[in-house]
């Protein structure tokens, strides 16, 4: 809290205070709630953009989304966001952060009902075999992991009780790949 509070009362851009992402997307989510989480991810995200820290505003943005997600807002509203930003992300070749954006984007399409099979995140943004095998060649424990739990996300939702137990085995490992990560205590 001390580094926000120091930040905020200088006025640093997010290029000088590059840790807005990790302290509102993995920090303060375990005792803030999502609300004034997601509030400062997206002026982050703005503040990236206007400083030109392209990297720090992707990822202000990505963590955005998936705090929407997971604290209701409308998935068609928020739908329509994420296109503009995997527009965005795409004009400015964000690979990275155009992946993590697609496995929520992929999820919230397959809840609305626009993928012939809600359990494979495979539709209109991605394809979960072309992003598995991404994931193999960049050794991205943390990107198969994300996919995995998000495939977890919808085999639940969706009453596919034999295909969540199948996916606990891989999705059982993101405590260590990635501890900070809020899909943890969201999921």
């Amino acid at each position: 809290k001390i580094a926000v509070q120091l930040a905020e009362k200088q006025h640093l851009m997010a290029s000088e205070f590059a840790p807005i992402a990790s302290v509102y997307g993995f920090v303060f989510p375990w005792t803030s709630s999502l609300h004034s989480c997601r509030n400062h991810l997206l002026t982050g995200y703005k503040i990236g953009l206007q400083s030109g820290d392209l990297e720090n505003a992707f990822m202000n943005i990505t963590l955005y989304c998936f705090f929407c997600f997971s604290s209701g807002k409308p998935l068609s509203d928020l739908e329509a966001d994420m296109r503009d930003y995997g527009r965005q992300m795409r004009e400015y070749n964000m690979t990275l952060q155009l992946q993590f954006l697609s496995l929520t984007w992929q999820t919230i399409l397959n809840l609305m009902g626009r993928n012939d099979d809600p359990l494979v995140l495979s539709g209109e943004v991605m394809s979960q075999e072309e992003m598995l095998q991404a994931a193999d060649n960049d050794n991205s424990l943390v990107l198969r992991s994300q996919l995995q739990c998000h495939r977890l996300q919808l085999a639940v939702y969706f009453g596919d009780y034999e295909l969540a137990a199948q996916l606990i085995g891989p999705v059982s490992n993101i405590g260590t790949v990635n501890p900070a990560n809020p899909i943890i205590w969201r999921t």
